[in-house]
């Protein structure tokens, strides 16, 4: 290999001696294996030339520019050989080297960056593409050849791996962006097809001609408006600027200011300024392009010098790094190494700011003054380097960082006022940032919507599982905005596209959960809370049973919701209890139609799962069939159902847009049993097994305010015992006759005991108002915690910062808000003690 000694040339002692490096002995082992394939024998002509750059740095016997030289080389011939194995050179395709490569100054474990242009009007070869890339990156026991970084083609990781020649010309031309004009500064044509003159090496060379015509055009410009120049400024700026390290101990060789990528974005963007004019300037190789500047008098002969220095020095230190285990790595520990880098880097910046003075970016908060605001030290500092290194993806990507800077100014000084978890909003902004960067216009958007800011500050800082929502989801926003929602039934039904109606439900449930979150937090008002929740469970789940019924040719069923659901009850993050139920005797079409329904209410949507579902109240539990004859139901309630299946279907309510509505004669059923002793000794053993012992005061022991005694469901257990009881006999108060006509909810049920003529009448009315008001603010509790915490449960652990979160969202202490919780629990288990006579 012309530069540095060939593998042949080392003896064994002096290979040893460099195996102190691991990748050297890796690749000494492999090289010694006798190749049996194609590709296994590419891989080995790639170790070889990779070690003899490797014992060359070890043994000194040439300097970094050679060896960058010749794994250049090594890298052009193995991508042409891979191009050749995967068939990719039998089409009139050529491949362009960008980066390291283009300039041949490719470091011992660098990316190599390429394009591939295809000729117009002809088969684009996308599965020889994709080989071609497997063949150089895909490890096996021969190691890999190269990492291939293929997103700078026109429209990014997205668009076709392999775009034709208009393609090319239409997006750089119309969408090219400041930066990517000096990656083409490094544009270069490596060779892939066997040298013979063929019909595809002609359209390949046409091809090639084009595509570097073009992209010389599209960077050196012979005239130069001020905007393009203004671009360029900033864009230097922006890079310079990008990774400002705290740690002293460490530096990033690639992005620490006046280091490697600033050096070579300088030297690009002033190629690419004074290019279009001077042709002398239009070279591919870093060092040579630093010559031709001073030649031209753009920069002096010290600078020159400084400039040749710093980059080669950078490299060097790249090689070493690299070296030891062919891994791509830029962070510098060695004292010797930082200090030679911090001062050639000094001069770096003073050399680039002569050309491209400093321009002031956006007043987003510098650590130290986020710390001063109450954030804590490591969560500030780590946030803000990655909100400076997550930069906007636009056509006009300056703009738009401006506009995002201008948002996380205004944002931080909305979360420090928001009340909320300072640490936890600035977490969730740098994932929300983060999303944002393809749909940078949501930035201008919300600089216009300071109120939307603001709620976004409230449930940053309070609410992680509505944060994550529109991190992941941020085109959430302007439905968040408008409080639009789409009308799904009509959309189903005048496109017919059941995929897209099945992800509109799930983007309904999830723009309804956030506006109820934000209505609760500013509002407190649980049952405004619970009733939305409500309707909207409701309405998704008609919807998606219409549109289920029209896929599979048959009428809708019934369903009927239990539990919470049933009682107009849900909170954050329910599951659906429910049944299926037909008038008749349900049939195949409709055992399919319901198996459907729960395929889609539970499968995988880009917001997750429509809803989960839980079908054991059905009767016979898990063992019984999903689907419900209304009759059937009724003997078994009659006849066999359980005390506590009863309990259950007290707050069975159907939904009213689907037919075979549940008839009054069920709940009639369920009260005309009653509860005999036996039952209540049955009720009695399952709340013993199942709820669980109060803790105290000063005890670790998490509080489950669903299970605890004193807390939610023993209250809505009494309140369903207490109705059962009561039967059929008449109400006095809150104008029902009987217990047929009352509302589903445990609220409904403790007002109408509170009320009733019976045996216990004296203690409900006395003990029951404030039972009512306890299980309305643990509930509130629960619904507070369900939005403050990563978990849809309903326990507290009083020692924990989710509870701590809790407790500042409340507007109260963790200690007082614990004495409090338990104190109500306390009082709500003697009251329950008195009202079941136990």
């Amino acid at each position: 290999m012309a530069g540095i000694p060939s593998f042949a040339t080392y003896t064994q002692d002096e290979i040893e001696a460099a195996s102190q490096w691991p990748a050297v002995s890796r690749y000494a082992r492999l090289v010694t294996r006798k190749p049996t394939t194609s590709l296994a024998e590419l891989k080995h002509r790639r170790h070889v030339a990779w070690l003899e750059c490797a014992l060359a740095l070890f043994h000194h016997r040439a300097d970094d520019r050679a060896i960058c030289s010749a794994w250049s080389k090594a890298a052009d011939r193995n991508l042409r050989d891979a191009a050749q194995l995967s068939g990719l050179s039998n089409y009139p395709v050529a491949l362009f080297a960008l980066g390291k490569l283009g300039a041949e100054e490719l470091n011992l474990s660098s990316d190599v960056d390429v394009i591939l242009v295809a000729q117009d009007e002809t088969p684009v070869p996308i599965k020889e593409a994709r080989e071609f890339v497997r063949i150089l990156s895909e490890i096996d026991d021969w190691g890999f050849c190269h990492r291939v970084d293929m997103t700078i083609r026109p429209g990014g990781p997205s668009a076709s791996l392999i775009p034709t020649v208009s393609q090319f010309e239409n997006h750089y031309g119309y969408h090219g962006e400041a930066w990517e004009r000096l990656a083409f500064v490094r544009l270069r044509e490596i060779q892939i097809g066997d040298g013979k003159s063929s019909e595809i090496e002609l359209e390949r060379t046409s091809v090639s001609s084009e595509v570097l015509s073009f992209a010389s055009r599209f960077s050196f410009r012979r005239h130069l408006d001020y905007s393009v120049f203004e671009e360029l400024r900033i864009l230097i700026h922006r890079i310079r600027s990008e990774h400002n390290s705290k740690n002293d101990k460490e530096i990033h060789l690639k992005l620490h200011p006046g280091c490697i990528r600033d050096l070579e974005l300088f030297v690009h963007a002033m190629q690419t300024i004074h290019g279009g004019r001077r042709k002398d300037l239009v070279v591919r190789r870093t060092d040579e392009a630093i010559g031709r500047l001073a030649e031209a008098g753009l920069i002096t002969k010290t600078e020159k010098e400084k400039l040749n220095e710093a980059y080669w020095t950078f490299r060097g230190i790249e090689n070493r790094l690299q070296v030891l285990n062919d891994e791509q790595t830029y962070r510098v520990s060695d004292l010797a190494d930082l200090n030679q880098i911090e001062s050639l880097s000094k001069a770096v910046l003073t050399i680039s700011e002569a050309g491209f003075p400093a321009i002031n970016s956006g007043a987003v908060p510098n650590v130290e003054t986020l710390v001063a605001r109450g954030f804590s030290a490591d969560v500030a500092t780590e946030s803000l380097e990655e909100l400076q290194q997550t930069k906007v993806l636009s056509r006009k990507s300056e703009r738009d960082e401006r506009e995002k800077n201008l948002f996380l100014s205004g944002f931080l000084s909305a979360l420090e006022t928001s009340g909320g978890d300072l640490d936890l909003g600035l977490r969730l902004l740098v994932d929300f940032v983060k999303s944002m960067r393809a749909k940078a216009t949501l930035f201008s958007m919300l600089n216009r919507e300071q109120a939307l800011v603001q709620q976004l500050a409230i449930l940053f800082g309070v609410s992680p599982w509505a944060g994550s929502i529109l991190c992941s989801r941020p085109e959430l926003l302007d439905s968040f905005i408008l409080r639009q929602d789409i009308n799904v039934m009509d959309e189903f039904l005048s496109k017919g596209d059941s995929a897209a109606a099945f992800e509109s439900l799930s983007e309904r449930k999830l723009m309804g959960e956030l506006i109820a979150i934000q209505h609760f937090l500013q509002t407190r008002d649980l049952e405004a809370c619970t009733e939305n929740l409500t309707t909207l469970a409701d309405t998704i789940a008609t919807d998606l049973m219409k549109i289920t019924a029209t896929e599979t040719g048959c009428e809708p069923l019934g369903i009927v919701a239990l539990g919470k659901w049933g009682g107009r009850e849900m909170g954050f993050r329910s599951d659906l209890d429910f049944v299926f139920v037909t008038d008749g005797s349900p049939g195949a079409d409709q055992q399919r139609l319901a198996r459907r329904f729960l395929n889609r209410m539970t499968e995988a949507h880009r917001g997750g799962s429509i809803y989960s579902v839980d079908l054991r109240l059905r009767p016979s539990g898990h063992a019984g069939p999903i689907l419900v004859q209304v009759d059937s139901l009724v003997l078994h309630l009659r006849d066999k159902a359980e005390a506590w299946e009863r309990q259950s279907w007290l707050r069975a309510r159907s939904l009213a847009g689907l037919p075979h509505i549940l008839p009054l004669e069920v709940r009639h059923t369920i009260l005309k049993r009653g509860l005999t002793r036996d039952d209540r000794a049955a009720l009695t053993d399952i709340a013993n097994r199942l709820f669980k012992s109060r803790p105290t005061l000063g005890e670790k022991t998490p509080i489950d305010l669903k299970l605890v005694q004193g807390g939610l469901a023993p209250i809505e257990f009494a309140a369903q015992i207490g109705i059962l009881q009561t039967g059929l006999s008449p109400s006095s108060t809150i104008g029902s006759t009987n217990g047929i006509d009352l509302e589903t909810s445990t609220r409904s049920m403790l007002h109408f005991l509170e009320g009733h003529a019976s045996e216990n009448s004296l203690d409900w009315r006395r003990l029951g108002p404030r039972l009512r008001e306890s299980h309305q603010w643990l509930r509130g509790l629960e619904q507070a915690s369900r939005i403050t915490d990563d978990v849809a449960g309903s326990s507290l652990k009083p020692e924990s910062k989710e509870f701590r979160r809790l407790a500042k969202s409340l507007g109260d202490e963790p200690a007082s808000l614990t004495e409090k919780l338990l104190k109500t629990l306390e009082e709500s288990e003697l009251r329950l003690s008195t009202l079941l006579g136990r």
